[in-house]
């Protein structure tokens, strides 16, 4: 923190290719993210979070006691809302969340006259929701979790979903397992696995698998 480009490149390059440890896991990291600081000395920034719960979506504001509750039959925030320009803000953002499944969103805004700004930003994604709006989110990729190296299986896999438009997705969790799925559907995939696991099957579940969007005929058999 507080370093100009000439300290980060000397940080990156002390770094880059070692090993290091997070949360427990060991790996290589791949990629660094780099924030600019955008905002001067003595100015000060809010927290926006908007989180996804099981019958709608919190939304909560650094400084506020009680988080904001948006049932998913609306999309109107409660009365006791805040000023409009922030007001309008946490809506537009609820609304964004809803539109490409973002399970999460932190962000710093701060003021600029009488409007908002966002000057940063942290979203989660529902891979699970790509069979819904995947053509929304571009050429996002789920990369490997960080610590567990992608095999070649995997990356075969990824490079045919690459190149066509449907969903094409295989991980490999335990090749002596004795469950193997195909599953066409993101969202069947989903409830299938979960129901192998809650069956007592989790350690004989081989892998993750399915197919959507109707894929060409020899990319999946």
């Amino acid at each position: 923190r507080g370093l100009d480009r000439a300290g980060v490149e000397a940080w990156l390059a002390q770094r880059e290719g070692k090993e290091a440890t997070v949360g427990g896991s060991t790996g290589v990291p791949t990629h660094f993210v780099v924030i600019q600081e955008l905002l001067g000395a003595g100015s000060a920034a809010q927290t926006l979070t908007v989180r996804s719960v099981r019958d709608g979506e919190e939304v909560s504001c650094e400084g506020e006691d009680e988080a904001q509750h948006v049932p998913l039959d609306t999309d109107v925030l409660p009365t006791s809302s805040p000023p409009r320009p922030l007001a309008e803000l946490r809506l537009a953002l609820l609304r964004l969340c809803r539109a490409l499944h973002v399970t999460e969103l932190v962000c710093k805004v701060c003021t600029v006259g009488q409007r908002y700004l966002v000057v940063e930003a942290q979203l989660q994604l529902d891979e699970a929701a790509s069979y819904l709006c995947g053509a929304k989110w571009g050429t996002c990729r789920f990369p490997a979790p960080f610590g567990r190296l992608e095999l070649p299986e995997e990356a075969a896999i990824h490079e045919l979903d690459s190149r066509t438009g449907a969903s094409l997705k295989f991980t490999l969790l335990n090749r002596k397992g004795r469950v193997w799925t195909l599953i066409a559907g993101g969202g069947a995939s989903v409830v299938y696995t979960d129901t192998i696991c809650e069956y007592g099957f989790a350690k004989e579940l081989a892998n993750y698998g399915e197919y959507s969007g109707d894929p060409p005929g020899d990319f999946v058999y």
